[in-house]
């Protein structure tokens, strides 16, 4: 049996995974944001970066966003948790 919680993060880890190369990570971090109760907004870009305020903290990572650096920050997002 798999619980709410667990079927809601498949469907999220899916619908990213079929986003594509730059929707996908994406996706992926708004996903862990929103588990620890966080929003992700795109503040600006250029050709090679955007920057993100992931709750009040900001980022910025490279377009498009590599699946290992969406990984970093999934990490960093739980560990503060």
């Amino acid at each position: 049996m798999v619980s709410l919680a667990e079927w809601k993060q498949a469907q999220e880890v899916t619908a990213g995974l079929r986003a594509g190369a730059e929707g996908g990570p994406l996706l992926r971090i708004q996903a862990a944001a929103r588990r620890q109760g966080l929003t992700v907004t795109k503040v600006d870009s250029t050709n090679s970066h955007t920057r993100y305020r992931i709750g009040t903290r900001q980022v910025v990572l490279p377009t498009p966003i590599p699946d290992a650096v969406a990984q970093q920050i999934i990490e960093d997002l739980e560990r503060a948790a």
